[in-house]
């Protein structure tokens, strides 16, 4: 049913708790994971030492979390590719699952609501809108 799964993957309880079924569909279909961790780049920075200092901070935290999905995924037999994508988060989540033909994509909800969710926008809600496939919500 679904050969590629790709988990959006920020380390929140929610991402984890996707990344969880995750691992239960690739076992249940034999699907390949995919996380990708997205690195928002800052409207503005003074240097471009500044930049390249937070993007490095950046990688090196996701690759620890992504590192320590690897684990757990190894731990109930199951493979995990991983990637780390410059730009908004969720067009980076909908873009990386595009270029490798997902055919499903599993987003954490953090549960804004009112202002916040207006003037912050919600990224499950916008990977929903512009996914090229289907979207799982876990809240």
């Amino acid at each position: 049913m679904y050969k590629k799964i790709v988990v959006a993957y920020d380390g929140s309880e929610h991402a984890k708790k996707g990344f969880e079924v995750a691992l239960e569909l690739s076992k249940m279909f034999g699907s390949s994971i995919h996380l990708v961790s997205v690195v928002h780049i800052p409207d503005f920075v003074e240097t471009k030492d500044e930049l390249n200092g937070m993007l490095s901070d950046a990688r090196q935290y996701y690759e620890k979390l992504q590192q320590q999905a690897i684990d757990r995924a190894k731990s109930e037999g199951v493979e995990v590719n991983t990637a780390i994508v410059l730009g908004h988060p969720a067009n980076g989540v909908v873009s990386f699952a595009e270029s490798i033909k997902a055919d499903l994509i599993i987003v954490g909800q953090r549960g804004r609501s009112g202002v916040a969710r207006y003037i912050v926008g919600n990224v499950a809600e916008n990977i929903v809108r512009h996914a090229h496939c289907s979207v799982m919500v876990i809240k």
